[in-house]
């Protein structure tokens, strides 16, 4: 079931962040075009990236932490194995669920309540500055909802760690 969800969740994830790409460099090259082509540069393409970009880098984190791809010092996992680096790896899924909670979720939907209130509009598309700044929460939901799959998954390997040195112990 867990399988069936994280597969799930990663196409899902996946392929807003591909068409988010998408959508950032067709817009970095429309403008490149319409300047130095067209010899008329688009107004609010610009704008359109800078927001994209912001989208696609925070989006894109988030996926990279539910395929254990996000930035990591590993001094201390590269030295241990087995059962001490599971549970290394749970205690490290938890402090990046805390960040994401306290930080990304609630600061962000407190950010995201701020701006709303001022009705702040973005110069050159007149959109609200809420809808931009939207994606700090929305991306800390899918880092908790990551991390919790990934705490699941180190919580099977430890069970099945465990169920291998008892069948080794019982061998003996």
């Amino acid at each position: 079931m867990l399988n069936f969800v994280r597969k799930l969740f990663d196409r899902v994830i996946g392929a807003g962040v591909s068409i988010l790409t998408i959508s950032l460099v067709m817009c970095v090259v429309w403008q490149v075009f319409s300047r130095f082509v067209l010899h008329s540069p688009s107004t609010s393409t610009d704008e359109i990236a800078r927001f994209l970009l912001m989208w696609c880098g925070l989006t894109g984190s988030a996926y990279m932490v539910g395929q254990n791809q996000h930035l990591a010092i590993e001094m201390l996992g590269t030295r241990l194995t087995g059962i001490k680096k599971l549970v290394l790896n749970i205690i490290v899924q938890l402090f990046i669920a805390k960040f994401a909670m306290m930080v990304m979720i609630y600061g962000g939907i407190v950010q995201y309540n701020n701006i709303s209130m001022t009705g702040q509009l973005t110069p050159s598309l007149g959109m609200p500055m809420s809808y931009i700044y939207i994606v700090v929460p929305i991306s800390g939901l899918i880092i908790l909802l990551y991390n919790m799959l990934n705490i699941a998954d180190y919580v099977n390997e430890i069970a099945e760690e465990k169920r291998k040195q008892n069948l080794n112990l019982s061998e003996v």
